[in-house]
């Protein structure tokens, strides 16, 4: 099962749609959560990790083989008993380097080891601004779009709204329903905790947005990627 299908079922995605219709009944303005598997595949985290672990294999293995190098009999026989330690690490630490790879992209939280969240933080705060502009929240007649950005692997979430909106409204405000929405999916009920934030939102957008005859849905109910 990819990580998205594990995160939130097709019935908690036709939950969060019908929410979002539900609010947009009483504003002008536009709700997008969208749901990304991850901001980034981290290259760097990544290749840190597999070299990091490749060490440590190729370590103990050089160790084990010079302490214990008369006990081999096959290994003397191969003339391979005096091995030094050099050798022996790079006779495991080479092949090790490919393995541990295919291990972290099969199991990818590995990484973690190596990623400061300070590093997924930034990277989810870029990503979340460049899908606010790929999807077009800043093209709504009255400038007044919320995206509910969600990034699974890091776990993180972000909250940007137009700037028609951010004329009216606290930033701070975003910042409060983010980490709410933040503490619903840690809880493991994400369905339920984007359903509220998209609520919260609509409370927000229909004071200062309320809707208007002629309004049409300008943007997507959900966006999962």
């Amino acid at each position: 099962m990819d990580r998205i299908s594990s995160f939130i079922s097709q019935e908690g995605k036709n939950s969060i749609i019908a929410a979002v219709q539900a609010a947009e009944k009483r504003t002008s303005g536009e709700i997008v959560p969208m749901i990304v598997s991850d901001s980034s595949r981290y290259p760097a985290a990544t290749f840190l990790t597999a070299m990091a672990l490749s060490i440590c294999a190729g370590v103990i293995a050089a160790f084990f083989i010079t302490r214990h190098e008369g006990s081999f009999a096959m290994l003397e026989s191969l003339r391979l008993g005096r091995m030094s330690s050099l050798v022996a690490f790079l006779a495991v630490f080479l092949p090790s380097l490919p393995l541990f790879s295919a291990l972290i992209a099969a199991f990818p939280v590995i990484k973690k080891l190596f990623l400061p969240r300070s590093e997924m933080t930034e990277q989810v705060s870029e990503t979340a601004f460049a899908s606010f502009y790929r999807h077009q929240l800043d093209e709504t007649a009255e400038r007044n779009g919320i995206l509910l950005f969600i990034s699974i692997f890091e776990r993180q979430v972000k909250i940007i709204a137009d700037r028609g909106i951010n004329e009216k409204v606290d930033p701070g405000k975003w910042d409060e329903i983010a980490v709410k929405l933040a503490e619903g999916i840690r809880r493991g009920a994400p369905a339920d905790a984007v359903m509220e934030a998209v609520r919260q939102c609509g409370e927000i957008l229909a004071r200062h947005f309320p809707g208007k005859k002629g309004d049409r849905d300008e943007l997507r109910n959900i966006i999962v990627e």
